[in-house]
């Protein structure tokens, strides 16, 4: 059968080597090969100019969307919806209804077919690719081709949004450099943080998570304390941290946060937004006409999200094929897709994320594409991220996977039709 494609994308190789092609953009992107194998693949993903334009509208219609159910679960509900509907760990409910009118860096995963785009999630907390991105993908775009490149202007957008969260907290008394951090020996998130400290310019440094320190007036770095803090790591992960001790330094920073002692980018609300529970709750309030969102969000919804359930019932009585993903899972970790009739037909076969709870979704086909790699020819699904700073769409990032896209998954850069 030949690969089901849809227009307005289309996968174009470069003729040109891997070291050639990506050689001269491991100054900031060194994990050009990663597990062994080849990650950035000389080829571009190539957009129509149509095809751009309804991703953006896409993405920054649904950052609206969830922002406005942010606010009403931050306003609202009570801590027991938090923890049973959305899976936010109890000891972060209440810094998690602090209110920050900004985010940091966060990504939509979009599906694209002939009926238009679907959101599949959403990364509000941790989002990597940034710099295959808007770093990388520019590289490739000017020394190969005379394509637009629709990431054009991201670089700007991560070091607006950086300084504009740094602004607000020292408004509310955080002063000091910003401390960037990530784990010591990961190479991607080390080199992510590197590269979004680079664009934020800001009087800052970078120290590694495990060289931190809790103590009972503030997170320090050495000897010195640090007011605003912009980390890699996932908010959910932090309850459980203890030291080599058993001391619980998780605990202990989200007391330190909701004491007014340290501010942090993403701010905590990323949490509520990062699960996949919120999908459902808004799914569920559009289909019951709640009045949080207007007929023209309501309509969005409808149309651009993807039917979302706490349960698989519903869609095993419509005899509707569905995915089950986990509320804080990441990389494809614990995702299955099932048959109509409720048959396994994948499942991610890693050990994380099982023992959360499950988001069903409708399933959506990715479009099929071919990409000739290192180790010859792949078929695969193509996932778009759209990056959504500020507010605003900020640029793509198109990945080849299998039919469940995991941390395996091929990169190209993005490239528009002129």
């Amino acid at each position: 059968m030949a690969p089901r494609e849809v227009s307005g994308v289309r996968v174009l190789p470069i003729a040109a080597a891997h070291d050639e092609v990506y050689g001269p953009t491991r100054d900031w992107c060194t994990w050009n090969r990663m597990y062994g194998k080849e990650y950035l693949v000389p080829a571009f993903t190539l957009l129509s100019r149509q095809l751009v334009k309804e991703l953006a509208h896409v993405t920054e219609s649904a950052y609206r969307v969830v922002r406005k159910a942010l606010r009403y679960l931050q306003r609202e509900v009570p801590d027991s919806y938090l923890v049973h509907q959305l899976g936010i760990p109890p000891s972060l409910c209440d810094v998690a209804r602090q209110y920050v009118p900004y985010d940091g860096i966060t990504r939509f995963d979009l599906s694209v077919a002939e009926e238009g785009v679907r959101i599949l999630e959403y990364n509000a907390d941790t989002p990597t690719g940034v710099v295959e991105t808007a770093y990388v993908a520019a590289s490739v775009i000017r020394r190969y081709s005379s394509f637009g490149n629709p990431s054009a202007g991201m670089d700007e957008a991560i070091g607006e949004a950086i300084r504009v969260l740094c602004d607000h907290y020292r408004k509310h008394g955080f002063g000091g450099e910003v401390v960037f951090s990530a784990a010591k020996d990961h190479e991607e998130d080390r080199g992510t943080v590197a590269y979004t400290r680079f664009r934020a310019a800001l009087e800052s440094s970078f120290v590694p998570l495990e060289e931190l320190r809790v103590a009972a007036d503030g997170l320090y770095a050495a000897d010195r304390k640090v007011s605003i803090w912009y980390r890699l790591y996932p908010w959910e992960h932090l309850p459980l941290d203890q030291d080599s001790d058993g001391f619980p330094t998780g605990e202990y920073l989200i007391q330190l946060i909701a004491e007014g002692k340290l501010a942090t980018i993403s701010p905590p609300h990323a949490v509520i937004m990062q699960s996949k529970g919120l999908q459902g709750f808004i799914w569920e309030l559009a289909e019951l006409r709640h009045p949080l969102f207007d007929e023209t969000e309501r309509q969005f919804i409808l149309r651009n999200f993807l039917p979302s359930r706490f349960d698989p019932d519903p869609f095993l009585r419509q005899g509707i094929a569905y995915v089950s993903k986990p509320f804080f899972g990441r990389e494809g970790g614990a995702v299955t897709l099932y048959t109509p009739k409720g048959g396994v037909e994948e499942r991610d076969r890693e050990q994380a994320y099982w023992d959360q709870p499950m988001l069903y979704q409708e399933r959506v086909d990715l479009p099929e594409v071919t990409l000739s790699t290192e180790e010859g020819a792949f078929t695969g699904y193509l996932l778009l991220g759209a990056f959504c700073i500020g507010g605003r769409f900020a640029g793509i990032l198109p990945r080849i996977g299998g039919k469940i896209t995991d941390n395996l998954a091929y990169f190209t850069p993005a490239a528009m039709e002129r």
